[in-house]
């Protein structure tokens, strides 16, 4: 049973053709709505047009680390703050050198090779609103809006 509405609308932007039809077959079995997005510019056109409800963000594409901007970007744009984000990536040591600022934006992060059971409970995590508290394992946080301080 599905408790988040079906027409929930999830951006992934991921460069990787395979991961990135694996993540979309993968919720719109779920009943979720996917915008995808290959490249830093794709992803903030289709972001900044369509308002999604979440964004699945890997933060290497193209071989380069261009979702930290992407993000950047996001964070400081009013109409784009308050989406919640999932970052999954490969890119493990600057996963750890951004641990501090995703948890205090409120921002859940995967790594590559990721579980999918996680991946569901992060997204469903991530599209209801709770309050801003360290998960258990220490994985991200439960908040789902960017700090504003």
């Amino acid at each position: 049973m599905k408790s988040i509405p079906d027409s929930a609308r999830i951006a992934i932007v991921e460069d990787d053709d395979a991961i990135r039809t694996l993540l979309e077959d993968l919720l719109e079995s779920e009943g979720y709505r996917c915008l995808a997005g290959a490249s830093l510019d794709s992803g903030l056109e289709l972001i900044e047009r369509q308002q999604p409800d979440l964004l699945i963000l890997d933060v290497v594409l193209g071989g380069r680390a261009t979702g930290w901007i992407l993000l950047d970007q996001l964070v400081r744009n009013p109409h784009t703050a308050a989406i919640p984000v999932i970052v999954c990536t490969a890119d493990t040591l600057a996963l750890l050198d951004q641990q501090a600022v995703l948890r205090e934006r409120g921002i859940h992060w995967l790594t590559k090779p990721f579980d999918v059971l996680e991946l569901l409970h992060l997204v469903k995590d991530s599209l209801r609103p709770v309050s801003p508290t360290a998960d258990s394992d220490g994985r991200g946080v439960e908040s789902t809006s960017v700090s504003s301080e």
